[in-house]
């Protein structure tokens, strides 16, 4: 039995589960390329980049929350996403009516000592419904790891998919960001609980 299945049983044994996303991982090499290529396509008609938000309170930060909520992903705080906490990024589009569209996340999690304290988390990535199907996922997903490599100084970029969240992992992919089999992330939750993200 490995490790992971040695904790969910321990873990079940106490009236607990163990719910895991698979890690993707890139390094600046290799998907800087490809993410330069998929931003210079640019977006469809209508629809426009919005700057990086700065007031942890106001009103930008609000519609990216909302966005995000609706789309089944839980939001981070407003001062993590301006990067008040820590150095961060947070990429939008919007339409011509001041709606928020698509949005996603980064930021440096790791601190000085650890192997990975250049590696940036990429995630929160969340598209309007009526904007699905244009890519702008993927549209997204790139801008944020561009801005990952340019503005955080990342060397790698990774992102947390669970397995049977299919969609989000042809998006990661299409972003350069391959599995990474030697790493999983995972939380402990009580067995009757709902998950914590899909």
């Amino acid at each position: 039995m490995g490790k992971v299945e040695t904790l969910k049983s321990r873990l079940g044994e106490r009236g607990f589960r163990f719910d895991s996303w698979d890690a993707f991982l890139a390094d600046r090499a290799t998907a800087l390329p490809i993410v330069e290529a998929i931003v210079a396509r640019g977006l469809p008609d209508g629809l426009r980049d919005l700057d990086q938000p700065v007031d942890a309170e106001g009103e930008d930060i609000a519609r990216f929350q909302t966005l995000m909520a609706s789309s089944g992903v839980v939001p981070f705080s407003g001062s993590f996403l301006t990067g008040a906490i820590g150095p961060a990024v947070t990429s939008a589009v919007g339409d011509g009516e001041g709606n928020v569209v698509a949005v996603a996340h980064g930021y440096m999690p790791h601190n000085a000592h650890s192997p990975y304290r250049s590696h940036a988390w990429g995630g929160l990535v969340a598209v309007s419904e009526a904007q699905r199907g244009k890519g702008l996922g993927s549209y997204i997903n790139a801008r944020m790891i561009l801005s990952a490599f340019r503005d955080l100084g990342a060397t790698h970029v990774y992102e947390l998919v669970s397995a049977s969240n299919i969609a989000s992992r042809r998006m990661v992919a299409s972003c350069g960001l391959r599995p990474e089999p030697s790493l999983i992330c995972g939380i402990a939750v009580p067995s009757e609980g709902g998950r914590f993200t899909r």
